[in-house]
């Protein structure tokens, strides 16, 4: 470090740490197979990638996501959250039947409220770019603004 250079507050490391912590954490849960013949949501059929939301950000802001990946936030901001999709068509561009954790809502998706140490999954989507936008509840400030970028094969 240089002199002049001052040391990262312990916030600042967390969030530098947090997305090789997420993937810890998600690959030490342990996996119980399904009985024969019990429905598994289209979204766990795929990858999983995840978007973190700490503090007043989102970890990363841009993610790049597989073809076949589903994806999910981990809301880990102390406030619950929403999660809003608001393209037109992105109903039409699911690669599922099932959207996991959002609904439906005319023509867009939203996972309405998550909690704090919770995570929203949605299934696999048409390759593109997807904006959305992450409101927490009490926040009087701007939303947190993301983009999906979805890879073709």
């Amino acid at each position: 470090m240089s002199p002049s250079a001052e040391p990262l507050s312990f916030g600042s490391r967390l969030l530098r740490l947090l997305p090789s912590l997420l993937v810890f954490l998600l690959a030490a849960v342990p996996t119980q197979a399904e009985p024969e013949g019990a429905a598994v949501p289209d979204h766990a059929r795929h990858p999983l990638q995840i978007v973190g939301i700490a503090g007043q950000q989102l970890i990363p802001t841009v993610q790049q996501v597989a073809a076949d990946a589903s994806f999910g936030w981990l809301n880990y901001s102390g406030r619950d959250a929403s999660v809003r999709f608001e393209d037109e068509d992105i109903v039409k561009k699911m690669r599922c039947t099932t959207p996991g954790f959002f609904r439906v809502t005319a023509n867009d998706l939203e996972a309405p409220r998550i909690k704090s140490g919770e995570i929203a999954t949605l299934c696999a989507l048409e390759p593109g770019e997807y904006d959305y936008r992450v409101v927490l509840d009490g926040n009087a400030s701007e939303p947190l603004l993301g983009k999906l970028v979805v890879g073709g094969r």
